[in-house]
């Protein structure tokens, strides 16, 4: 199980706060790709700290899969 963080950016109202950050758990790389598949507006916060660069080449090619 890994930990990852998320960013989430909110257009709208213009009046709240434009992003907001969050963490959640995941038991693979697949459910990590699922995940930011399902949403445009959800992106990694800091990849570069949290997974390695064999994981982040891995992750990009199961996203790119998935389209």
């Amino acid at each position: 199980m890994k930990t990852i963080t998320f960013i989430s950016y909110d257009k709208y109202p213009q009046t709240t706060k434009k992003s907001h950050i969050f963490k959640k758990r995941f038991s693979s790389l697949a459910d990590v790709a699922k995940f930011l598949k399902s949403s445009n507006k959800i992106y990694l916060n800091n990849p570069m700290n949290e997974l390695s660069k064999d994981e982040l080449r891995i992750l990009s090619k199961k996203i790119r899969s998935l389209y």
